[in-house]
């Protein structure tokens, strides 16, 4: 009896060992849906050899005589290496200038052949042959690199002594989000019986969390920032801050959402990954009555929007979408380039929701001391 352990194969030794248990040909090809030729052909490829003969061999050959000769490919991979920034077009041209001729095309073969296809990998290839020959680099490859490493930590490409290195580094808070994950794991294991006994887990005060102080901006401080904001943008920022809420709250509330006879929002969506999901942070559903300095804003809103007819009730007309509706970052730059006008460095939320809870909360103390001052006004005088 025959055995192979590839699936491709597997089929082609099935029938001939059926055969061989059957007996008949016939019956194992019929049971198989295969027709005798194709067995006596397996049977004949596995006598002359072994089983391995069964595999499929394409029949495609490389047409060589479209390839380059080495010496063309070898000239076009120095070159890769020498001018990684080049493109392909440039390095036909400059390689033509040395009396190598090759298309533009040409020089994209060789390089896919040869792992040269993007920057990166011949900026790698440059590294590697820098380190195993140890040659003095040109300031065309010095230049190249030190963009390399720029564009990677623009983009967060940073070298780190292993995976998870910097989330390791935090003050604290998400080693303790990594331990409650484990611990409601550790949980639900206990509840289906899988495990017997949850191990004792660190304390809150053993994971040393540095809590951030909270940053905010004054009345004055807040009118000179929103003042700076083209017009058009100002009532989603005046909404986030009469209302405490967050940016995604702002870009994903809807008119469906506006209760005009009582005045209400119902704030019930949020932004996550950059699309509108139908929850907010905390899942909640939260009846936000209108403030009434911002009532007249609304009223602007539902005259504007009736040219955009947009299902959003803040919409930014520079907006690329079809729907028109502001996204976290249009958010941020809007409100940073203000802040840059008037020497400012902080977030939208903490400038708008932050700012307002102070000055709510400064307003509640004025107005408790001058309700007590009257109090023990009138003891006294009993």
């Amino acid at each position: 009896m025959l055995h192979g352990t590839k699936t491709v194969i597997k089929h082609k030794i099935g029938l001939l060992n059926l055969a061989e248990e059957l007996g008949n040909v016939s019956k194992a090809c019929r049971i198989m849906g295969l027709s005798r030729d194709t067995f006596y052909r397996y049977q004949n490829a596995v006598e002359q050899g072994g089983v391995e003969a069964l595999i499929d061999r394409s029949r495609r050959k490389p047409n060589l005589k479209n390839r380059v000769d080495e010496q063309t490919e070898a000239a076009v991979v120095a070159y890769a290496i020498e001018q990684a920034a080049h493109g392909q077009v440039r390095a036909s041209n400059e390689l033509r200038k040395r009396g190598v001729f090759i298309s533009p095309s040409g020089v994209r073969c060789v390089w896919m052949r040869n792992n040269l296809a993007c920057f990166k990998e011949r900026l790698k290839a440059l590294e590697e042959k820098s380190a195993k020959e140890n040659f003095i680099l040109t300031e065309s490859q010095v230049q190249a690199l030190e963009r390399k490493k720029h564009d990677d930590v623009i983009a967060g490409e940073i070298e780190t002594a292993h995976p998870g290195y910097l989330g390791s580094q935090d003050t604290g808070k998400t080693a303790q989000n990594i331990m409650y994950a484990l611990h409601s794991m550790m949980d639900y294991a206990l509840r289906d019986e899988r495990i017997s006994l949850i191990p004792p887990f660190p304390k809150e005060e053993d994971y040393n969390i540095i809590e951030s102080i909270p940053e905010w901006l004054n009345t004055k401080e807040f009118w000179e920032v929103l003042n700076k904001i083209p017009y058009e943008h100002k009532p989603i920022f005046l909404w986030m801050y009469y209302h405490l809420m967050r940016e995604a709250e702002a870009c994903a509330i809807q008119w469906e959402d506006w209760d005009d006879i009582n005045q209400v929002f119902w704030v019930r969506r949020s932004i996550s990954a950059r699309k509108v999901v139908e929850s907010t942070k905390t899942g909640k559903i939260y009846p936000t009555p209108c403030h009434r300095d911002f009532y007249p804003y609304m009223l602007e809103l539902k005259k504007s929007n009736g040219g955009l007819k947009s299902k959003y009730i803040f919409t930014n007309r520079r907006a690329r979408k079809p729907s028109k509706r502001y996204t976290n970052e249009s958010i941020n730059n809007i409100w940073k380039r203000a802040c840059k006008e008037v020497g400012k460095s902080i977030r939208p939320y903490a400038g708008t929701r932050h700012s307002r809870q102070v000055k709510c909360t400064m307003n509640w103390v004025c107005h408790f001391l001058k309700f007590r001052k009257q109090e023990v006004g009138n003891a006294l005088n009993r």
